[in-house]
């Protein structure tokens, strides 16, 4: 926690660890949204269309990092 720490209040002189740090987020972002998509969307779907889901295709990992990577440049 020391090194995150360091490296957001502008300690951090090496850019190995910025990189990590970054990638770290990166990956905890894209898992969240693999996640959330592939086990909370069948089931709001479900509930719109009040019958069980059949053409539900699941988002990849990849998907996933592409979308991430899309909503950072839209809103960011």
């Amino acid at each position: 926690m020391t090194l995150v720490k360091q490296i957001l209040t502008g300690g951090g002189k090496n850019d190995i660890n910025i990189l990590a740090l970054a990638f770290t987020i990166f990956v905890i972002k894209v898992f969240l949204v693999y996640y959330s998509y592939n086990h909370i969307a069948p089931k709001l779907i479900s509930n719109i269309q009040d019958e069980p889901v059949k053409n539900f295709k699941p988002l990849t990992f990849f998907e996933a990092a592409i979308f991430v990577i899309l909503a950072n440049n839209l809103f960011t």
